[in-house]
């Protein structure tokens, strides 16, 4: 369960991120 945790979490973040550098 902690390591799907983390893979949802790293996942969230990682579409923010792009969001935000598409955003850029």
């Amino acid at each position: 369960m902690r390591k799907v945790r983390n893979i949802d979490d790293a996942l969230r973040l990682q579409i923010i991120w792009e969001h935000l550098a598409g955003s850029s």
